[in-house]
């Protein structure tokens, strides 16, 4: 450690007293990051001065820019679901989700451009966030740090916040793989993990780049999520499948949660692709909905109206009862792009101009966007909740308008500040 920072530790306590130790970070995180600057490259920690601006939050990104600075049954028994912090109950005798608080969850994705996770995520905590995510995409199409590497720095930085992969590309990864990466996370972080998947398909390349069949991403999906619980569950366990097989596979390192880490699928009803010819078509308009039905513990979809929310919820409960899982307490979540402002126009404009997915549209994102004043998003989730959402994704849009990392922050303390009170 430097002379300085030698100088700072024994001056200021609550500075960080050595350099890349992840652990220390807990020892600022009740409060002290309104007040100090760290360093890229070096953790040493620096009082600022005091600021009255309206965003202290945003103050910490502009101190560091100066600075330099996601046909086989169920293996659980029926019925068997997470236990502990994700339990549900029933909402009118049908749809079941989450008792309590509604959750909200920041999303890292434009995060990390701010600041790095070990301030971020804490950051997050403080503000009362109860989750941060992360997406796994292929490097080169969309896809930036590995979610398991910034999540596990998340954990190490903050004690309640919940670790979601939203969501992770299923059929790109192997499921023995990552069974091991999950569960060492969710033992390490005491059982804050949720494993948030997908089958993608958007962008054909990525499976091509990897000698993957497009046309095998839905089985290969399917395999590795009975992959995941059995060997999650079984003390040793084997698998003949279209796409894996395996015998007498035993984990030595078991997720902290019981059973298991939950499941949540992402996919809603239809959806666009493009195939191999690399031509628009539309998905399967109910294979994501009937994969969750079959093996999820939750349905985490994007890109929603209430009204098709609504329907999935229904359509999900529908065919749960097929494989025996009648009144399983699925967890209703939802990933959102966010835009906050002092107006509705204001706050439509920022979001078209940050949504590339929308192709910078306004009336994309007015339909489906988070979007207006903090009352006209507080109206707009709460039309989500009435149907049974629990679990919510932000995800500024805001930063084609400004800085970038400034205008993230801005929105992450404004939402948590006006609008998410609202639901605790």
């Amino acid at each position: 450690m430097s002379r300085r920072a030698c100088h700072l530790a024994r001056s200021n306590p609550r500075c960080l007293p050595t350099r890349l130790r992840t652990i220390e970070w807990r020892r600022y995180r009740g409060g002290a990051i309104p007040g100090y600057d760290v360093s890229v490259g070096n953790v040493e920690v620096i009082p600022l001065s005091d600021e009255s601006d309206e965003f202290p939050a945003a103050n910490v990104f502009r101190r560091c820019l100066n600075r330099r600075m996601g046909g086989v049954p169920a293996i659980l028994p029926v019925g068997a679901a997470p236990s502990g912090r994700f339990a549900s109950s029933s909402l009118n005798g049908s749809v079941t989700m989450a008792d309590g608080d509604v959750k909200f969850y920041i999303g890292y994705d434009r995060g990390a451009q701010v600041m790095p996770v070990p301030l971020f995520a804490p950051l997050a905590e403080k503000l009362g966030y109860d989750g941060i995510t992360l997406g796994g995409s292929q490097i080169g199409l969309g896809g930036g740090y590995d979610p398991f590497v910034v999540l596990s720095q998340a954990a190490a930085a903050t004690e309640r916040l919940l670790l979601v992969t939203s969501v992770l590309l299923l059929p790109l990864v192997h499921p023995i793989l990552l069974a091991q990466q999950a569960a060492t996370l969710d033992r390490l972080s005491e059982g804050r993990v949720i494993l948030g998947v997908g089958i993608g398909g958007e962008r054909s390349r990525q499976f091509v780049n990897l000698g993957i069949p497009l046309n095998e991403r839905g089985v290969r999906s399917n395999e590795a999520l009975e992959i995941l619980k059995g060997l999650w569950t079984q003390p040793s366990f084997s698998y003949k499948g279209r796409v894996f097989q395996f015998d007498d596979i035993s984990m030595e390192v078991r997720p902290f949660q019981k059973p298991h880490i939950p499941l949540w699928i992402g996919g809603r009803i239809g959806g666009v692709e493009i195939g191999p010819d690399g031509k628009q078509r539309f998905k399967s308009k109910t294979a994501a909905l009937r994969r969750t039905a079959r093996y999820g513990d939750g349905w985490f979809p994007f890109l929603m109206t209430v009204e098709a929310y609504r329907k999935g919820v229904q359509v999900i409960c529908t065919m749960a009862k097929e494989y025996g899982r009648g009144g399983y307490p699925f967890t209703l979540a939802c990933n959102f792009f966010w835009s906050v402002g002092d107006d509705y126009e204001e706050a439509l404009e920022a979001a078209a101009a940050g949504n590339r997915q929308g192709g910078h549209r306004k009336e994309f994102s007015a339909k489906y966007d988070i979007v207006g004043t903090p009352k006209d998003c507080i109206k707009r989730i709460r039309e989500f909740v009435d149907v049974g959402l629990r679990h919510v994704v932000v995800k500024p849009l805001r930063a084609q308008i400004r800085g970038q990392g400034e205008a993230v922050l801005e929105q992450a303390e404004r939402i948590a500040k006006e609008v998410m009170p609202y639901f605790k």
